[in-house]
């Protein structure tokens, strides 16, 4: 898993979830086919492998582990509570990172299914776990 700082910025539906300053570390990515009961139940001999990605039916799933420190206790207690309704859902989701040389690159993954579990906050500090599943990202 790899712990950054200053290299991210996660934007949900226009909302910034979190920028530059806060710590977000990265497990693997995970994804692959999304195979539906519809498509298995086709006769035999209909089901082409390569339709699966002709039609870029693929699903891939990212679960960054967020660290936000606010400027008060009052600000990490209003994420906790709203955070999930702000953000949990369907929809588009921007991650920008930047290099060490300031360069930007930005990756759009359209319609994905978000969900957002966030610990009870220790002071100012907010810890939330995203879970994002959606098609390819597609740099900007």
């Amino acid at each position: 898993m790899s712990t950054y700082r200053g290299y991210h910025k996660i934007v949900i539906n226009g909302e910034t979830f979190c920028d530059y300053n806060d710590l977000v570390e990265w497990p693997e990515s995970a994804g692959g086919p999304n195979i539906t009961r519809e498509m298995l139940a086709l006769p035999s001999g209909s089901q082409l492998p390569s339709l699966y990605l002709q039609l870029g039916n693929v699903e891939v799933t990212f679960s960054p582990k967020v660290t936000i420190t606010w400027p008060d206790n009052q600000q990490s207690w209003n994420f906790y509570m709203t955070c999930v309704t702000t953000f949990a859902g369907v929809s588009d989701v921007l991650i920008t990172h930047i290099d060490i040389n300031g360069v930007e690159s930005t990756y759009k993954i359209p319609a994905a299914s978000v969900s957002v579990a966030t610990e009870n906050p220790s002071g100012p500090t907010t810890v939330s776990k995203l879970t994002i599943k959606g098609a390819a990202p597609v740099l900007q």
